[in-house]
């Protein structure tokens, strides 16, 4: 795998709490979906920004997954998929995306 969390403990988290809804069995399969998205040349369907401290975000409008890797491109900040009014609160995933364009971090 290429991407990592900042600590394995962080990882577990995320993989406990996202992975299950993304049908992800395993850790391994998390982290492999996650490169799958974040890594590598942006494909048709999904949308990407940089934030200001370089983190890269990535949302596929198909799947309605979203990520966040850090500027070394190895650091994974978040995969997941969203849940409008569950885990943010605008109507569509699309406007969490574009609303995350707007935010200082």
């Amino acid at each position: 795998m290429k991407l990592r969390f900042i600590n394995d403990e962080r990882g577990e988290d995320h993989f406990k709490r996202h992975g299950p809804l993304l049908g992800l069995a395993t850790r391994e399969e998390y982290m492999l979906a996650a490169e799958k998205l974040m890594l590598g040349p942006s494909r048709p369907g999904v949308l990407e920004f940089l934030r200001a401290q370089g983190d890269i975000a990535r949302f596929d409008t198909t799947a309605e997954e979203f990520g966040v890797i850090g500027p070394d491109k190895v650091t994974l900040r978040t995969y997941y998929l969203p849940v409008p009014g569950v885990s943010h609160k605008q109507t569509t995933n699309l406007d969490y995306f574009n609303a995350q364009q707007l935010r200082k971090f």
